[in-house]
């Protein structure tokens, strides 16, 4: 039962240089579940149909298969976020999110880190994710209105008539 204690995330590419990764300012995540829990489960619930009396561990991991897959759902939906807002960003708004592109990584450290199938705070993890996301993508929709106030200005001034033109066909003289 060694994948209740695997972490609930992991960061795909983490076998990469050091260096390269922290060019890279975001990362994929991904849902670390394994197939051998839910397999796990599936059996014991054979076992018991077939009169059989599993250990009270297990029959206790898979009386709580419907939490570990509402936290596998949840956590797949979080993540699922994380990547939409990571990938609507153009290479320019990645220099300038840096920071809150950080900080939103720093948010998802935890499930690399600490937290496991076990973990009572896998809830809060999510919930902090979640704001985190949110908070990420009001700087993003910030800087985008930004972006286009400032387009906008720039497009004035190339539109705007600084000199007119001289009337060479004038005859009337001043």
């Amino acid at each position: 039962m060694e994948f209740l204690n695997q972490k609930i995330l992991s960061r795909q590419g983490a076998d990469k240089p050091k260096k390269e990764q922290k060019r890279r300012l975001f990362h994929r995540y991904k849902v670390n579940f394994s197939d051998e829990f839910r397999i796990l489960i599936k059996e014991v619930k054979y076992l018991e149909k077939m009169g059989c009396k599993p250990f009270k561990t297990i029959i206790n991991i898979a009386l709580q298969e419907k939490e570990y897959l509402s936290y596998k759902d949840r956590l797949n939906n979080m993540l699922d976020d994380y990547n939409e807002a990571i990938d609507n960003l153009k290479e320019v708004e990645r220099d300038l999110l840096a920071e809150s592109i950080e900080t939103l990584n720093e948010s998802l450290y935890a499930g690399i880190e600490s937290l496991n199938l076990n973990s009572l705070g896998i809830g809060d993890f999510i919930l902090k994710c979640n704001k985190a996301i949110k908070n990420f993508r009001d700087n993003h929709s910030k800087v985008t209105k930004h972006a286009q106030y400032i387009e906008n200005i720039i497009q004035n001034i190339e539109n705007a008539v600084l000199i007119r033109e001289f009337e060479w066909d004038r005859k009337e003289v001043m």
